[in-house]
């Protein structure tokens, strides 16, 4: 081949790649505005459940109690399941770019959630782009939540990931690769791969420090018997540095300096 001939084959294979590309990209817009058109209505049943089973439990929680690689993640599942929510109105192309959902940064994600759901309306709610979360799991999850609830979806999860690896264990020891599929059952242990299904999005392994959660749940206590406090209630405590409660303050208070603490109420617990 001349010099001439590979250039062309090179450039030939760029073109083949980027148009596969960019028809790649049309059908999955396609395919999350098909998704947006599903009627809110039909779903709202089953997104209810779902979101009252994620607020059974906290974002993150341990699945074995003080075992930390047990940890799931339910921050992720909220927000994805919110965004696949807000996807559809007027205009299902526009929802669908946009990837918005409901959000207040100071209260969980889980209840965030369930607001979207509800209409709960707050002056402290807004819509936030996330588009991180710009694929196809919010568009699948509306899609589902056509006969299921996310407890379901869960279920579904480890079905299908269990069929997969039976068939590449079966595979594996078909062909004598017993060395690939050690090596496979042993990373599958490894990662605690028995917990994948029990997210839509990842698991979550990271430690908190020792001792904080203990420390700041007596912390709470504390102020709720100084307030007087007699009714069950909800608190989310975020701790942060200068530049983003000054931005805080800067945004809701309009007072642009960091200040020690900021606390913001998510109902009216007057009589």
């Amino acid at each position: 081949m001349t010099g001439k001939g590979r250039v062309f084959n090179i450039i030939k294979h760029i073109l083949i790649g980027l148009a596969l590309f960019v028809a790649a990209q049309v059908l999955f817009v396609l395919f999350m505005c098909a998704c947006a058109k599903v009627p809110q209505d039909r779903i709202s049943e089953n997104m209810l459940k779902s979101a009252d089973y994620l607020n059974e439990k906290d974002v993150f929680f341990d699945m074995i109690e003080g075992i930390t690689p047990t940890k799931i993640d339910r921050y992720a599942d909220s927000i994805t399941l919110n965004i696949a929510w807000n996807l559809g109105g007027d205009n299902a192309l526009e929802s669908v770019m946009r990837d918005d959902y409901y959000t207040c940064e100071y209260i969980n994600e889980n209840v965030n959630f369930r607001a979207s759901v509800t209409g709960e309306e707050n002056e402290l709610y807004h819509y936030s782009q996330y588009l991180r979360y710009w694929h196809g799991s919010a568009g699948i999850a509306r899609l589902l939540h056509l006969f299921m609830t996310v407890k379901q979806i869960y279920i579904l999860n480890a079905v299908i990931i269990l069929l997969l690896i039976g068939v590449l264990t079966f595979l594996f020891i078909r062909n004598r690769a017993y060395d690939i599929a050690a090596g496979f059952w042993i990373g599958l242990i490894a990662a605690s791969s028995w917990f994948v299904p029990l997210s839509l999005e990842y698991t979550w392994d990271m430690s908190p420090l020792p001792g904080a959660e203990d420390l700041l749940q007596r912390v709470a206590q504390a102020c709720g018997l100084a307030e007087g406090l007699t009714l069950p209630c909800y608190a989310q405590l975020r701790i942060t540095g200068d530049e983003e409660i000054r931005e805080i303050n800067r945004a809701y208070r309009g007072i642009d300096r960091a200040t020690d603490v900021l606390s913001f109420p998510s109902t009216d617990c007057a009589p």
